[in-house]
């Protein structure tokens, strides 16, 4: 395959250390080393405390053949989270300025955004957000940036995502929908439901309903409580909580408070150890309700929905705009109506009590699945970059 843009090196800013838990983090590794197939060369500019390209790439599971970027380490080592993205996302355009003066820039952060525009750079966008678009305190910003030539283009997460863009005045030929997608190799070895849950130490004799990701309102993952209260003998698995942090102590005592003894939350654990809870599972719940995606605006079509389409297992979630542009009621999966708990619990014991319908949804799941893999997704933004 012949590189493209051999002659403009693309660089990715991320104001992020990595490797780092962080589902977003874990985005921009699977893009940047996917993409390394098919671009001459990608600079990767990430905060000094950063670890090395084969400590990123063991974090993540990334396949060793795939070329690693060339990564730049930006220092000094600055203490607090806000104030360390601030000063990363001025000096990761200047650095580019100077040092690839011809280079394209690409980057979800919006002050790495900012910055690299004023620097005259050609710059891309790629986001999952739609609030940029539609909530009026982004408006100073949207005019600061929107109108620059040098703003050449966003890439989309979801369609819901790109409709906004174009509503709010980006061309549509400059607007690129790429969904996220997952890794074939990531899913190896393939583990039937009594062998992932050895693996897991998860109960072999249960049903279990289960919840990979972030907990906490803004997730939506509350809703679960209701959830286990109504099917008390089905164990809800919620994989993703931090020891010590505030939403998964206060879910934890709200679920003793209600004495609901088959609600199980299981530590964080490294992506490429996520797979085996998947196969442990009779279902994969996406919380059903509206509030992440319409009050907190923070996830829009999150990244696990095609994790969960590859390990081949029912899929209950709620019947958003955003997950129907991937998931089918009846086909793929079942959606029910966002925030009815009754409705979801009444899906779960559904699928739990038909084996033939849940195998059926199972099974389109999986083969939905091939359609979205990071490499597939290299090839449409590279594409898109060249244009």
């Amino acid at each position: 395959m012949v590189p493209l843009m051999a002659d403009r090196p693309l660089v990715v800013l991320c104001h992020d250390p990595l490797p780092s838990p962080d589902t977003s983090t874990e985005q921009v590794a699977r893009t940047v080393w996917a993409l390394g197939h098919r671009m001459a060369a990608i600079d990767l500019v990430l905060p000094a405390p950063s670890g090395t390209a084969e400590e990123i790439a063991r974090f993540y599971g990334l396949a060793g053949e795939v070329r690693p970027p060339t990564l730049v380490k930006l220092g000094p080592r600055f203490r607090g989270g806000a104030l360390r993205h601030a000063l990363h996302d001025v000096r990761g355009p200047l650095w580019a300025l100077a040092r690839r003066r011809h280079a394209l820039l690409y980057t979800r952060d919006l002050l790495a955004l900012s910055w690299a525009l004023a620097t005259g750079a050609p710059v891309v966008l790629e986001t999952f957000r739609y609030d940029l678009n539609t909530l009026a305190r982004f408006a100073p910003w949207r005019r600061l940036c929107y109108r620059r030539r040098n703003f050449r283009g966003v890439v989309a997460h979801s369609e819901m995502a790109a409709a906004s863009f174009v509503a709010a005045g980006i061309p549509e030929h400059r607007v690129l929908v790429a969904h996220n997608g997952f890794a074939p190799e990531s899913m190896l070895p393939v583990l039937d439901r009594d062998a992932a849950r050895q693996a897991t130490g998860l109960p072999r004799e249960v049903p279990i309903a289960l919840y990979s990701g972030h907990l906490g309102a803004r997730k939506g993952t509350e809703v679960f409580l209701e959830l286990a209260e109504r099917l008390p003998a089905v164990s809800f698995v919620l994989v993703g909580g931090v020891a010590g942090a505030p939403e998964s102590e206060a879910l934890a005592a709200a679920a003793r408070q209600r004495r609901l003894g088959n609600l199980l939350l299981v530590d964080r654990v490294p992506p490429a150890c996520v797979p085996p809870y998947l196969y442990a599972a009779d279902i994969l719940l996406i919380p059903p309700t509206a509030r992440p995606l319409t009050e907190h605006r923070r996830t829009v079509l999150p990244m696990k929905t095609f994790l969960y389409l590859a390990a081949g297992r029912p899929i209950v979630a709620p019947d958003l705009p955003d997950l129907r542009e991937v998931l089918e009621t009846g086909r793929n999966a079942v959606l029910v109506p966002p925030d009815d708990p009754e409705a979801a619990a009444a899906a779960i014991a559904r699928l739990l009590g038909e084996g033939a319908a849940a195998r059926r949804l199972a099974e389109n799941a999986q083969a939905d699945a091939k359609r979205f893999t990071w490499t597939a997704r290299a090839g449409k933004i590279s594409r898109f970059l060249e244009q």
